[in-house]
């Protein structure tokens, strides 16, 4: 099934990203344009796939999840954050099995999350049978233009997940950002000012469990975005050798040149190597712990940086055309490296934790 999944995406990234990508890369990307990308998604089956079979999807499974954002990055790195997005808002219902907010989301549905970022930023509070939200999320990925998004926040006593209907009363969902990269998943600023959710929308359970559910989510999402830097690090290394076999200088192609040679296998070795950290900490996820996660995602998201880097050097001056394409993946992968966190706080966070620690290293 897994290689059914692989080229079924290639095949919509071929077909349906490709021919694209230039409007996607828009400051202001067409709304229709980006409904056709999301209806493509949903078509091909991947939008749910995290889900149980009964909610239309195939079952939790870590590795695949990532393999398809990397895929999708490799052509547009953009329509691969979008559908993080939506993964992310999965992400806690699916490692706490509490599913019954999620039925009321259709196939059709474009849902996003702040899955990990909002708990610090909003205010929530217990009336009655329902809860109070309030507070402003400052960077929500996936709006305006979704149905629902996810938030996470803590009571006094419990800890809950709430899907919220984006239309629903006190929410203000501001003007989309203008962002140099990542441009085919919009974002924006969201004010809540006492927005009501009821119980069954949310996932409310103690706070030591929320807090289990809450890292295990952050360290997922967050290793899913070295999943996404590696395809974009691998889509930039395809661009440029596609121009070095087409570029001649010195009375030959600039593929046969031995510099030009070194710098593609520097790159192919450091693409290579964090999407297999990334895969390797994936696959390994559910025996525990969280340490490679965020390891994978500090690897990638800094290796793909320098390889797109590298890769914008092999077009030389061409390479800040837009035209050639190769200056949208060094855009994309500055995004993917300071989004959330930056490396250095990763691998500070990791060894602070366990420096103490016996057979961590």
């Amino acid at each position: 099934m897994k290689f059914e999944i692989e080229e079924t995406v290639r095949r919509f990234a071929a077909k349906d990203l490709l021919p694209v990508i230039q409007q996607l890369d828009e400051y202001k990307p067409d709304i229709k344009l980006k409904e056709k990308v999301v209806s493509g998604i949903k078509n091909i089956g991947i939008i749910n796939m995290p889900l149980p079979e009964s909610l239309g999807g195939i079952e939790f499974d870590p590795a695949i999840l990532g393999r398809v954002l990397e895929i999708i990055a490799e052509t547009c790195a953009g329509t691969s954050f979008l559908l993080w997005a939506h993964y992310a808002a999965l992400l806690p219902f699916i490692l706490s099995k509490k599913y019954d907010p999620l039925k009321k989301i259709g196939d059709g549905q474009n849902l996003t999350g702040t899955g990990y970022v909002s708990e610090h930023s909003l205010k929530i509070t217990k009336r009655g049978d329902a809860f109070e939200v309030s507070g402003t999320i400052n960077f929500l990925w996936g709006m305006p233009g979704a149905s629902f998004f996810v938030i996470a926040a803590k009571t006094s006593e419990n800890g809950i997940f709430a899907l919220i209907p984006s239309n629903a009363p006190g929410i203000n969902v501001k003007e989309e950002h203008s962002k140099i990269g990542l441009r085919g998943c919009q974002s924006s600023s969201v004010v809540l000012n006492g927005v009501a959710v009821k119980s069954q929308d949310a996932a409310v359970m103690p706070i030591a469990e929320y807090e289990k559910v809450f890292n295990l989510s952050k360290g997922y999402a967050l290793c899913l975005v070295g999943a996404i830097a590696a395809g974009n690090a691998r889509g930039s290394i395809i661009r440029a050798v596609k121009y070095a076999r087409e570029r001649y200088q010195g009375c030959d192609i600039i593929i046969n040149h031995t510099l030009i040679q070194g710098m593609v296998g520097d790159m192919l070795a450091r693409a290579k190597a964090a999407g297999a950290l990334v895969g390797d900490a994936l696959q390994n996820f559910q025996e525990g712990g969280t340490n490679n996660l965020y390891l994978a995602k500090a690897n990638a998201t800094r290796e793909g940086e320098k390889v797109c880097l590298d890769s914008m050097q092999v077009f030389g001056g061409y390479g800040y055309m837009r035209e050639y394409g190769v200056e949208k993946h060094l855009r994309d992968s500055k995004m993917l490296c300071t989004i959330g966190e930056s490396n250095m706080r990763i691998l500070q966070r990791i060894v602070r934790e366990n420096k103490d620690k016996e057979g961590w290293i």
